[in-house]
C-alpha cells in the first residue's frame, strides 16, 4: 500500500459529511500514502475541525488536520483580533491539529467577512504568536488583483469554467474505476466545447458590429475600452488624452487619464477643445478637425506643464505675502508723515472754537454706485455639440456626443 517515495496529499478538504471509511479507502485506491486535511468556514455548521480530527484518530499516520480559524473573532474582537487568534490557534493544537489553515485571503472570503488587512496592527499578536511557536501553514496569501473585479478578470478565467465545471465529475469517476462514464463524460465536453467555439467563432465573424454593439454602444465607453486595452499612455501612469470619432452614428469622446494628465485637461478645457474640432467635424473637415485639436491639446499643455507641488506653492506664497505686506508698510508710513500737525485730544470739546463750530466750506464727493445684473440665458452659439456630456469611467474622465 505504501510507495518507495511517499506521496502526501497536502491539501484536501472535509465536507460537512462524509464516510470516513471511503475517506480511507479514496487514499488507497489512488496510492497516496498520507493527507492533510484543511478544514475552511462552511455556512451550515460552526466548524468543520472536529470532524477532521476524528478521521485523524480512526486512521493514524494517515492523515494531518490544519484547523481554520474562528470566523467570528472578525465581528466580536476586531480591535484585539490578534490576540483571540492566538488563543484560539493555541487551541487547535492542543487539540491535535497539526497546522493552521488560512482561506481569509481568498477574495470571496474577503468579502464575506471584515477580515482586516493581513498587516494591520491588529494581527501583529497572531504573527507573533506563529512565529515564536513554529507554526505550519496552509495559506492563500491572494488571488491575482484583477481577479478580484468580474469587470477585469482576464477572459480565459472566465472561459475556462465549462471545463473545470466538470473535473469533479472526471476524477470522482477515474478514482472509482468507471472508466467508461469518464471517458464519456470527456467525449461529451470535448464535443460541447468544439459546437459552442464554432459558434462563437461564426458568429463574431458574421456580425462583428451588432455583437459588439451589445456590449459597448457609446463612444464614452469605447474611448476608456481602447485606451486600457492598447495599453495606451505615457510614462508608468500611463497618462495621456484620447479622441475617438465613432463614423458609424457620428459620436465622439475624449478621455483625459493620469494622475498628471487629468488636472490639465479638466472639463473646462475639454469644452475649449470641442469648440476647437467640432465645427470642422460636422463639416466632414476631418483634417482641419486633428490639426485643430492638436493645436488645442499644445496650447493647454504649454500654459499647464508646470507640476504643482506644495513647496512650491507655499514658497510662492510666501513671497506674495511679503512683498504685500512690505508694500502696506510703505503706504502706511508715507501717510503718518503727512499727519504731523495733528494730534491726539483727550476731550471733544477741544475740536470746538470759542465762538462754536465755523464750517468754512462744504463739499459732496461723489464716491460710487452699486449695480446688480443678472444673467438671461440665451441659447449658446457655441460650436459644441447640444447633447454633449461628461462622464467619468476607466479610471479617468472625458465627455461625449455628436458631430
Amino acid at each position: 500500500m505504501y510507495n518507495a517515495i511517499k506521496i502526501i496529499d497536502a491539501h484536501t478538504h472535509n465536507a460537512q459529511q462524509f464516510d470516513p471509511e471511503y475517506f480511507a479507502a479514496f487514499l488507497a485506491r489512488t496510492g497516496t500514502d498520507a493527507a492533510c486535511v484543511n478544514t475552511v468556514a462552511h455556512s451550515r455548521c460552526i466548524s468543520l475541525t472536529p470532524q477532521a480530527l476524528a478521521l485523524k484518530e480512526l486512521f493514524p499516520g494517515r492523515f494531518y488536520v490544519f484547523g481554520g480559524l474562528d470566523m467570528s473573532e472578525y465581528y466580536l474582537h476586531p480591535e484585539t483580533l490578534g490576540e483571540h487568534m492566538a488563543a484560539y490557534g493555541r487551541r487547535l493544537l492542543e487539540m491535535g491539529c497539526d497546522g493552521i489553515k488560512m482561506l481569509e485571503g481568498k477574495p470571496q472570503m474577503r468579502k464575506m467577512y471584515p477580515i482586516p488587512d493581513f498587516d494591520a496592527p491588529c494581527w501583529e499578536p497572531f504573527w507573533a504568536w506563529a512565529e515564536e511557536a513554529g507554526i505550519p501553514f496552509m495559506w492563500h496569501v491572494n488571488d491575482p488583483e484583477n481577479f478580484w473585479d468580474r469587470e477585469h478578470a482576464p477572459a480565459f478565467a472566465v472561459a475556462q469554467g465549462m471545463a473545470q465545471g466538470t473535473l469533479p465529475l472526471i476524477g470522482y469517476n477515474f478514482t472509482s474505476g468507471n472508466r467508461v462514464r469518464m471517458r464519456s463524460a470527456i467525449r461529451t465536453l470535448l464535443l460541447y466545447c468544439i459546437l459552442v467555439s464554432c459558434t462563437v467563432t461564426a458568429g463574431l465573424y458574421l456580425a462583428a458590429g451588432p455583437v459588439t454593439k451589445l456590449f459597448i454602444n457609446d463612444a464614452a465607453t469605447a474611448s476608456y475600452s481602447i485606451y486600457h486595452a492598447q495599453s495606451l499612455g505615457y510614462g508608468s501612469g500611463r497618462d495621456g488624452i484620447l479622441l475617438l470619432l465613432s463614423m458609424s452614428n457620428r459620436k465622439y469622446a475624449t478621455f483625459v487619464y493620469g494622475d498628471k494628465a487629468e488636472p490639465i485637461f479638466p472639463d473646462s478645457k475639454l469644452i475649449k477643445l470641442e469648440d476647437a474640432f467640432l465645427d470642422d467635424f460636422a463639416d466632414d473637415d476631418w483634417y482641419d478637425g486633428f490639426s485643430d485639436y492638436l493645436e488645442g491639446c499644445a496650447k493647454i499643455l504649454s500654459v499647464d506643464s508646470g507640476e504643482f507641488t506644495w513647496p512650491q506653492f507655499l514658497r510662492r506664497l510666501g513671497i506674495s505675502f511679503g512683498v504685500g505686506l512690505l508694500l502696506a508698510l510703505i503706504v502706511c508710513q508715507l501717510l503718518k508723515m503727512k499727519m504731523r500737525s495733528v494730534y491726539r485730544q483727550a476731550e471733544a470739546s477741544a475740536y470746538v472754537t470759542a465762538d462754536g463750530l465755523q464750517l468754512t466750506r462744504r463739499e459732496d464727493v461723489f464716491t460710487h454706485t452699486t449695480t446688480v445684473r443678472h444673467k438671461i440665458e440665451r441659447q449658446s452659439d457655441s460650436s459644441s455639440s447640444s447633447d454633449s456630456s461628461s462622464f467619468s469611467g476607466g479610471g479617468g474622465h472625458g465627455r461625449s456626443g455628436s458631430f
